[in-house]
């Protein structure tokens, strides 16, 4: 709701957004869990926001981006 009125983010999330920019990326966080996990994950990323024809493209996606 914070955002909603443009009151912007708390400050405790700008004080770590500012302490990890450039420290830590999606796929560094991505490589600390297990591999199951992962690609759950990026199966769940690419039937919500990929266009795939088939199933062979959908894994073949999904072992690029793994």
């Amino acid at each position: 709701m914070r955002f909603m009125r443009g009151a912007g983010p708390p400050r405790w999330a700008v004080a770590i957004a500012k302490s990890l920019w450039g420290k830590v990326s999606p796929f560094s966080v991505l490589r600390l869990r297990r591999e199951k996990n992962v690609r759950k994950m990026l199966n769940g990323y690419i039937n919500q926001h990929q266009r795939v024809s088939d199933d062979r493209e959908r894994e073949v996606l999904a072992e690029y981006l793994f």
